[in-house]
């Protein structure tokens, strides 16, 4: 697993703590539309690197589920995937 992968999984352990600390305060709204947001950019990534991942060795399921949890971050597994 990259640094870039591990620094996505603690933002999103980060947004999750700092969800359920602010639950009925009004920042509540704000992590809610960040997630959202968040998510509609990795599925538009997913959309883009939907032919790399194709290409990719391996399980295209698991290279876009990949895609949509890490975004441009696993990016360059498709890339070393493709190349050999």
């Amino acid at each position: 697993m990259t640094a870039g992968k591990v620094f996505v999984l603690v933002v999103y352990l980060g947004i999750a703590g700092f969800y359920w600390l602010s639950r009925g305060t009004s920042y509540e709204p704000w992590i809610i539309g960040f997630v959202i947001l968040a998510e509609i950019v990795h599925v538009i990534e997913v959309l883009v690197f939907r032919q790399a991942a194709r290409e990719a060795k391996g399980s295209t399921f698991w290279h876009l589920a990949n895609v949509l949890v890490f975004g441009i971050f696993h990016r360059s597994a498709l890339n070393a995937d493709r190349e050999t």
